[in-house]
């Protein structure tokens, strides 16, 4: 079978060799992530320091205060369907409630023509709840991150595997 090129919106440790990994803790600013927005630059996707007494920046998605679809898009990937893929990352969120906003998890085999959800892979809680079926919402009534997350403001750890996704 033929390694496809995947480009997933989120943060991942990636393998960059085989049998390897790689962890982006967004220290080195927005290269190679890829910011896409439909409310222009008023709201994108930024890298900030939430603890001014801590090292560490993380992605913040912040509100648009209008209907928008933001992504955060990840540099391509090499992903052989013969070995194992997962991968990780921490977050934490506080949307608009009832269940207006909120985020989902996808990734692309075909260079972002289309995106496939990947809640049914989910290898902790996943999703917590489904988006307001109508309105504007480009992601009305689908399953979602929504609300706050458990124990905001801590941050939660979540993974997804694509291991025999079908590559």
């Amino acid at each position: 079978m033929e390694p496809q090129t995947a480009t997933a919106p989120f943060a991942v440790n990636t393998d960059v060799a085989s049998n390897s990994s790689y962890v982006e803790r967004a220290e080195n600013g927005t290269a190679p992530w890829s910011i896409v927005s439909d409310v222009g630059a008023s709201a994108p996707w930024q890298i900030v320091q939430p603890e001014p007494t801590l090292p560490n920046h993380v992605w913040f998605g912040p509100n648009a205060n209008e209907t928008s679809d933001q992504s955060l898009i990840s540099p391509p990937m090499v992903i052989s369907g013969a070995d194992a893929f997962y991968f990780t990352f921490t977050h934490r969120y506080a949307f608009e409630q009832p269940v207006y906003d909120g985020a989902v998890v996808e990734a692309s085999f075909n260079g972002g023509a289309s995106w496939i959800d990947l809640g049914d892979y989910a290898m902790g809680s996943g999703y917590n709840g489904t988006l307001v079926g109508t309105g504007t919402n480009p992601l009305a009534g689908r399953d979602a991150y929504v609300n706050t997350s458990a124990g905001f403001p801590d941050y939660l750890s979540e993974g997804y595997d694509l291991s025999g996704f079908g590559l």
